[in-house]
């Protein structure tokens, strides 16, 4: 007898446990490298980097954003944890982004370098 699993290369576990042992020793997770690299923003420039996330999503959130110069020395440091105790990723990312937008009007040339992909994809039931 088989079972559905939701997550791993492997589309069905075994139900006896001698079996599903012998599926696992032999499960070779796939993974995927993304190298990411700080780069410094143009000499003149400051750069604002910004995150949020939430636990569960929706759950327990923060969000955070910190400004460089372009000798990578930290001007401008904040986090906190979201005040709604169920918030999405989405809001805690728009919230990194809302408090770092506070702070970088003192700054002229600004890179603003977000993570928030996610307001970058089109809504695809609007197009």
């Amino acid at each position: 007898m088989f079972m559905r699993v939701r997550r791993g290369n492997f589309k069905y576990a075994a139900y006896r446990w001698s079996t599903l042992v012998q599926s696992l020793q032999n499960y070779s997770p796939r993974t995927k490298v993304i190298h990411v690299k700080w780069e410094p923003p143009e000499l003149g420039w400051v750069k604002c980097n910004t995150d949020g996330a939430s636990r569960g999503n929706p759950g327990r959130g923060s969000w955070s954003f910190c400004i460089r110069d372009e000798n990578a020395n930290l001007l401008v440091a904040k986090a906190k944890e979201m005040e709604n105790p169920q918030c999405t990723n989405t809001q805690a990312e728009a919230m990194a982004i809302l408090q770092a937008l506070r702070v970088i009007e003192y700054y002229k040339k600004v890179d603003f370098d977000f993570t928030a992909l996610g307001f970058l994809k089109p809504d695809r039931e609007h197009l």
